[in-house]
């Protein structure tokens, strides 16, 4: 009878603890006041790879835990799985007592490996026996959008936002590309069935108390971009609801007000010697393609390899736009954490509507590259210039790169860089990798200087600095 009564026992208690398989991993993790009882908890994603060595995840479960590791509760996601899974914070907001210093869960699940459409929940942690879903699988649909080939050569957006009772309807449309030969030579409609692609949400964000979500409409081929609906959300009645559309063509996104990075970079990017463009080291900012070939993947996110990935973090304030990318990397919670403890320290530098935006110069294999700036309220611009070793999640300085001691290292630069002779008096004290080059400057853009020709530099071929790379691997593409 004893035995029978533990057996049942030992069942009951089956069914209440999260189960992990043998192959679980640990994902992401994180330490936040989900309770709102003013004590940081401990919250941790956990997943199958679904073949070793694999970036896709499934069987995902989400536990939180007191900091001494006693289990509060857990939560199995209403998706299948996702590649290249992050965990964020997100404040609460509100203005009562229950609202101060408590924070929510934000995860992101990528649905392709590339990058595209994302799988978004926002949760609330309060019970954490019953965690609340306040932003749901519907919800990473998006605003919902109909999209439609017109005559004479022209496709249509209709976006609808808000309640059945309370709904607004908009319509968006310009000239679109003759594609798997929708159109005839007149431009009138031939081929019915074919329809612009209307994506899920391909970013998620979440900043001062708001949602913002971004999603994009391709021609039927999937090569040409029409444009991106973003959307503010907020909560009303208890539910999140975008209450303000945007419609952004895929010209007049080109063309955007400035931000921290446009503007000043773009016009000393114009006076720079002609240097070789390389794809994976295309801008993240829809404003800062710099070549056809970035244009063809205008919207998507660039950032992503075969171990992490790069999610887009957008919000906006009035006119100001405020970017910056969170990155993930599969199955090495530590390592994502450390790069992103870096780019969060940069985010909150400063009042929270500042105008930020950033450009991924390098993605590769063990190298990422970022060039992020702010402008200050003041109209001032401050930059920071970014190199992770992503296989260890540290920033990479100019002397760990290279071997700067070497006195033909300063000789090399001034004889092999564009321009030649940068560097006299000024010394190259920053870098980055643009490819199969790598530029080196003396100084970037902060609140006392704002001179742009005042800061030296030099853009060098990476063949041309072997005898002085420290570690080859860290370059590779």
């Amino acid at each position: 009878m004893w035995k029978q009564g533990m057996l049942a026992l030992g069942a009951a208690l089956l069914l209440q603890v999260p189960f992990a398989t043998a192959q679980a991993q640990v994902l992401a993790t994180l330490r936040a006041d989900v309770t709102g009882d003013r004590a940081p908890e401990k919250v941790e994603l956990q997943g199958d790879p679904l073949t070793e060595g694999n970036t896709y995840f499934r069987n995902l479960l989400v536990v939180v835990r007191k900091e001494k590791g006693d289990l509060l509760g857990a939560w199995t996601p209403d998706l299948n799985g996702g590649y290249d899974c992050v965990l964020q914070a997100v404040p609460a907001g509100g203005t009562g007592k229950a609202s101060r210093g408590k924070e929510r869960i934000l995860l992101l699940a990528g649905r392709n490996r590339s990058g595209g459409a994302v799988d978004g929940r926002l949760l609330d942690w309060t019970n954490p026996k019953k965690p609340v879903v306040e932003f749901t699988g519907v919800d990473s649909l998006g605003v919902t959008a109909e999209a439609v080939y017109k005559e004479p050569g022209s496709y249509e957006v209709t976006l609808r936002a808000g309640t059945a009772d309370k709904g607004t309807t908009l319509r968006f449309g310009g000239t679109a590309p003759n594609v798997l030969g929708v159109f005839d030579n007149e431009g009138r409609v031939v081929r019915p069935w074919l329809r612009p692609d209307v994506t899920p949400i391909t970013s998620l964000t979440a900043w001062l108390g708001q949602l913002y979500t971004v999603q994009e409409v391709w021609g039927a081929d999937r090569k040409d971009l029409l444009g991106r609906i973003r959307a503010r959300w907020s909560k009303v009645d208890g539910t999140w609801q975008p209450v303000d559309v945007q419609w952004l063509s895929g010209s007049g996104a080109e063309t955007a007000e400035p931000n921290p990075v446009e503007g000043p970079v773009a016009a000393a990017e114009a006076e720079k010697p002609e240097v070789e463009k390389d794809a994976s080291a295309t801008s993240a900012d829809p404003g800062r393609e710099a070549d056809g070939a970035a244009r063809e993947n205008f919207g998507k996110t660039l950032a992503a390899t075969a171990s992490w990935r790069l999610y887009d973090q957008r919000a906006w304030v009035g006119t100001r736009e405020i970017a910056w990318p969170v990155v993930a990397v599969s199955g090495q919670p530590e390592r994502q954490n450390a790069v992103n403890k870096v780019l969060q320290a940069w985010l909150h530098e400063g009042a929270g509507e500042l105008e930020r935006a950033y450009q991924v110069k390098f993605a590769g294999k063990n190298l990422l590259s970022v060039e992020a700036g702010r402008r200050e309220a003041d109209g001032t611009v401050a930059r920071r210039l970014f190199n992770f070793d992503m296989r260890t999640g540290r920033e990479v300085s100019l002397a760990d790169a290279f071997d700067t001691k070497n006195p033909d290292f300063l000789r090399v630069l001034n004889l092999m860089g564009q321009p030649q002779n940068a560097f006299g008096e000024k010394k190259p004290a920053y870098w980055y990798c643009l490819g199969r080059q790598v530029r080196f400057q003396s100084d970037v853009l902060r609140e006392t200087l704002q001179d742009e020709d005042a800061i030296a530099f030099t853009v060098v071929a990476l063949e041309d600095l072997t005898h002085f790379r420290k570690d080859d691997v860290l370059f590779l593409p």
